[in-house]
């Protein structure tokens, strides 16, 4: 049964955004528009530039400068307020000006039960296991101010180290792995790369989603695994030695 290591990361519906489009051509910036009745009905009060880039950041975990400059510094020049409207939300804004990378969070609420728009996402064990290991690969390179590829032969080298199951069976490896690199490329971990579909980039942003604190949880919970199987190994040894003795 496949075991879920549990993180307070963020929404996957942003994860999905295509790493090949290119980005749309975009109009010259206007936010004269800030009395623009935008549809029947509207009782907005921020320009819709502003919006958009709230609708933007809501839709998933990152929003990057390069998707679009006129959105980004839309994001810039007006952060108080959309601080200020994400805080109405139960939520924080994340923004690194210097990396290009803006995104939601939950902020500490302490004992506040409150709704969240960003759901928990639980992550399966094997696709922890790469994240840590593809983290890890790119935190060494970055100090170099290198781009990180890894082949579809690499990442089925790092979870062959992890998959128990599939110890002896290549078949079996071979599906897990594809339903690892789809759910990474899927949330936008692994990037692809025009040159073929076994080929990827690692997302620069992965240390953002993945803090030290988080990657420090995903480690502990290997540990309490690895107790827990070492526990029913110990038991199983344990009940065939007794049959034995009888």
């Amino acid at each position: 049964m496949t075991e879920n290591t549990s993180l307070n990361l963020h929404s996957e519906d942003f994860w999905v955004k295509a790493e090949t489009q290119d980005p749309p051509q975009e109009a010259p910036l206007d936010e004269s528009d800030e009395d623009k009745v935008l549809f029947e009905g509207d009782t907005g009060e921020l320009p819709e530039i502003v919006r958009n880039v709230l609708v933007h950041l809501l839709r998933g975990p990152y929003f990057e400068r390069s998707s679009s400059r006129r959105l980004w510094h839309a994001l810039v020049t007006n952060e108080a307020v959309i601080r200020s409207r994400l805080s109405e939300l139960y939520l924080d804004l994340f923004l690194d000006e210097e990396a290009g990378i803006a995104f939601c969070r939950r902020p500490n609420l302490g004992e506040l039960d409150v709704p969240t728009l960003l759901p928990r996402v639980r992550l399966r064990f094997l696709d922890s296991t790469l994240i840590v290991e593809l983290r890890e690969r790119l935190m060494r390179a970055q100090e170099t101010g290198e781009r990180v590829h890894v082949t579809r032969q690499d990442l089925r080298e790092i979870l062959r180290l992890y998959d128990a199951a599939a110890l002896s069976n290549e078949a079996l490896l071979e599906r897990h792995l594809s339903g690892i690199v789809d759910r990474l490329v899927k949330r936008r971990i692994l990037l692809t790369l025009k040159s073929g579909d076994d080929a990827f980039e690692i997302s620069p942003v992965l240390p953002l989603l993945f803090t030290t604190s988080d990657i420090a949880a995903l480690r502990a919970g290997y540990a309490d695994k690895a107790a827990r199987d070492a526990d029913r190994l110990g038991g199983r040894g344990e009940a065939q030695s007794g049959e034995g003795e009888e």
